[in-house]
């Protein structure tokens, strides 16, 4: 049986297991956020395992849990601080867009604070880890952005397994792009 790995580039495979976490996530609507790390981080798990098992065998065994934990945290803040403290604001300055705005910004932030729970682990195995996080957000935007079109569009951006499957492989392509260099290393 050929190594899947070595048939496809690391970031087709990586964007591939990203869109898939997007539609598991929206499959659990309305608790989406919530559990956005555990599923996305389960996925990228799998993914970084034989990039990662033989030289970092602690950074693969903690992905999981960091990636399900910093997801929780980032939840938590937007879920509180996020909608009481800046909630107010995004209705006065962006009405009558402010879902649209809440939703772009929430999501970048909720994809930063996960690239900042990875980004202790990736610093021992990628050069440059440190842009991690900036990325990590980054593909967290390109999400919300398509999750944005599609709601334009007239699709239930919540629910949709459309949307969800796009803003996972809006996320995979901008992170798998960086994350090529796992290979390289």
């Amino acid at each position: 049986m050929p190594d899947v790995g070595r048939v496809f580039p690391f970031w087709i495979l990586w964007s591939l297991a990203n869109l898939i976490a997007g539609l598991l996530t929206r499959a659990t609507h309305p608790r989406t956020l919530l559990l956005t790390g555990f599923i996305f981080g389960l996925i990228q798990w799998i993914v970084l395992y034989p990039e990662l098992r033989s030289r970092a065998w602690l950074t693969h065994a903690l992905w999981l849990p960091a990636t399900a934990i910093s997801g929780l945290v980032g939840y938590l803040l937007i879920a509180s601080v996020g909608l009481r403290v800046l909630g107010p604001v995004l209705i006065a300055l962006t009405a009558p867009y402010e879902n649209y705005a809440s939703h772009l910004i929430f999501l970048t932030f909720l994809w930063g604070t996960i690239g900042l729970g990875q980004w202790p682990l990736l610093r021992e195995v990628l050069p440059d880890a440190g842009r991690w996080v900036l990325i990590s957000a980054s593909g967290g935007a390109t999400g919300a952005l398509l999750d944005l079109a599609l709601q334009v569009a007239g699709v239930e951006m919540h629910t949709s397994f459309l949307a969800g499957t796009l803003a996972g492989a809006g996320y995979g392509v901008v992170t798998g792009r960086f994350l090529v260099q796992l290979r390289g290393s």
